[in-house]
């Protein structure tokens, strides 16, 4: 089952259940704290600006900052068949959500990172972040990629994860541990 969510400034509704919650924005995402009752901490998510939930998020937030659309003067009820309806002016996306809603392009495909014994790629014809090393990578190494959640391939020879945005943000943070331990 899908959980369906819902975004007020102060509250988050999840499968119909209301929680207070506060939000806390960041650059690139936004942390949801909610309070429940019972538990003795409060629920923490992140939601990334990569996440198809983001844009409600934002639009809860910040109301006034979307366009609205002009829309044409509905017509009477009476005038209607049964099988015609008329969409509410909430269900129209705006001209932010539309934008917020596109995937963003991986600019990232292509480049690489290069260490001492070790490059990472962003292989757009695999559609995978490789990681390669020039010899055999040392136990601190191998652990920094399984805590990473990259997994070794013999046919591609290097540590892999599918090409997306979370794996490009995981390599960056790998490629920061293994210039640590190639010191």
């Amino acid at each position: 089952m899908k959980n369906l969510f819902s975004f007020t400034p102060n509250s988050v509704t999840v499968n119909g259940r209301t929680f207070s919650a506060e939000y806390k924005e960041r650059e690139t995402f936004v942390y949801i704290i909610a309070h429940v009752e019972g538990l003795e901490h409060d629920v923490t998510v992140k939601v990334c600006n990569d996440d198809p939930r983001y844009p409600d998020i934002m639009q809860a937030l910040h109301p006034d900052a979307a366009k609205t659309i002009p829309t044409e003067p509905a017509a009477p009820a009476e005038a209607l068949d049964a099988a015609e309806t008329i969409p509410a002016e909430a269900d129209a996306p705006t001209e932010a959500q539309d934008a917020a809603r596109r995937i963003p392009e991986k600019t990232f495909i292509g480049q690489s990172i290069v260490g001492k014994g070790w490059k990472i790629l962003f292989d757009g014809n695999a559609e995978r972040t490789r990681i390669i090393f020039d010899a055999e990578p040392v136990k601190a190494a191998v652990a920094a990629l399984a805590e990473a959640k990259f997994y070794y391939s013999p046919t591609m020879k290097s540590y892999n994860k599918k090409l997306t945005f979370k794996a490009y943000r995981a390599a960056v943070k790998v490629s920061e541990t293994l210039s640590a331990i190639y010191a």
